[in-house]
């Protein structure tokens, strides 16, 4: 549990190089993960626009199933739109919501602008309905 509070602690202040040596000492002491931390590492990784090590931890909760929290997932949406691959921010979009995970709703609203900036006006009032549900 003190891993895991470090991990966190250190995810919310936007430290990432201090989360992901956390975590790895963590590992290396046989702790698991949780949740919270996966969450916390994906949200500074994407704080400090890493996208290959946000990816990296977004893939590892879901095989170990902590599923992303929803500002996990919104950070990641937007790392991945700000790059230029909306492709990617739907495929976590999709993941995330397969498994169950809470979208806020400015998530939502990005996916709307980004459809809206594109002039897909269908979709971007689909993602608005999704918004509003």
């Amino acid at each position: 549990e003190a891993y895991q509070a470090l991990i966190d602690l250190a995810g919310r202040s936007s430290d990432f190089s201090t989360c992901e040596r956390l975590a790895k000492e963590a590992l290396n002491a046989s702790v698991t993960l949780s949740r919270s931390s996966y969450s916390a590492l994906v949200i500074a990784a994407c704080r400090d626009k890493n996208l290959a090590a946000a990816q990296r931890y977004w893939k590892q909760a879901f095989q170990e199933q902590k599923i992303p929290n929803g500002a996990a997932l919104h950070q990641v949406v937007m790392l991945a739109m700000d790059h230029g691959d909306e492709e990617l921010a739907q495929e976590c979009f999709a993941e995330a919501t397969t498994k169950g995970a809470k979208v806020e709703p400015h998530t939502f609203r990005a996916f709307t602008v980004q459809a809206a900036s594109r002039g897909e006006m269908k979709e971007a009032e689909e993602w608005m309905t999704k918004c509003r549900a």
